[in-house]
């Protein structure tokens, strides 16, 4: 029997339908896998047939936070459907993303059209870099399973990769939206939060299936801080910094929307940095 091959679900989705999406990554492949019970629907069944049900009942399940009660072994649901619709995939990824024999010093980004941004959002300031010049270091521990985060452009400064999802259309919009008034006002250098480096374009599309941000080399989140590492007066400075980006924001009528210990991160050089404004707005 063949080995199973090395792969991670990178997004998975789904709305008011019962129809959803995954993608998985396996040996630098990325795969895109689209669910609907119709055609899970066998023949010669009045009612739902054994594999829509199955399907159902784990989305039902995914959807309501619920142990997966039919087959308690499963663990979670989440989980379950990955295992579920990924397991028959095996051969089709053996053999479009065999095991690669040695190990490549970069591989390049595969991605598929994502999300299409109004036209606002669009600044000439913020190049469109097409992904065929994206590449991204070889992760000899997951044999390229893992989906990119650290990405380079010819080989130069790193960037940290923010892939766009079916769903989140207008956490994606908000998230742009703050980031490009943050460089508008000119408060990049004193606030600190990502900048955004470029949209992950293909020619000729106007879709976006990702974004480039600031690479921060990060060395903790203020949840994970270890008191016993970090000194009194080095978290003293952190609580002043973060409260006066805060009130810089409030200043330009930036509502920070998700703010929690999580997003904020601590980088190598030991200063705060401010993450993830899909739930942030401005209120003009």
């Amino acid at each position: 029997m063949d080995d199973i091959p090395r792969y991670a679900v990178t997004d998975f989705s789904f709305g008011v339908t019962s129809d959803s999406e995954l993608t998985a990554m396996c040996h630098g492949k990325r795969f895109h896998i689209v669910l609907s019970p119709k055609e899970l629907h066998e023949h010669g069944y009045t009612g739902p047939s054994p594999f829509e049900q199955h399907y159902l009942q784990l989305l039902h399940a995914i959807e309501h936070g619920e142990q997966n009660e039919f087959n308690p072994d499963d663990g979670d649901p989440v989980e379950a459907m990955y295992h579920w619709v990924i397991t028959p995939f095996f051969p089709v990824f053996r053999e479009l993303a065999p095991r690669v024999s040695s190990t490549p010093p970069t591989q390049t980004i595969h991605l598929t059209p994502r999300l299409k941004l109004p036209k606002s959002l669009l600044q000439p300031s913020v190049p469109a870099i097409y992904p065929s010049l994206i590449e991204l270091a070889w992760d000899a521990e997951s044999e390229g399973a893992q989906y990119p985060t650290k990405v380079f452009i010819n080989g130069n400064e790193p960037y940290f990769f923010k892939p766009t999802s079916h769903g989140d259309e207008r956490a994606a919009e908000r998230k742009i939206e703050v980031l490009l008034r943050i460089q508008q006002l000119g408060l990049s250098s004193k606030i600190r939060a990502p900048r955004l480096c470029g949209y992950v374009q293909f020619e000729n599309d106007d879709h976006v299936t990702g974004l480039l941000l600031t690479w921060i080399d990060v060395e903790d989140t203020l949840r994970g801080v270890d008191r016993n590492e970090y000194p009194f007066a080095l978290r003293k400075r952190w609580f002043d910094e973060i409260e006066d980006m805060l009130q810089l924001l409030h200043e330009s009528n930036i509502v920070w929307g998700d703010v929690k210990p999580d997003n904020i991160l601590v980088n190598s050089q030991r200063n705060a940095w401010m993450i993830d404004f899909g739930g942030s707005y401005t209120l003009d």
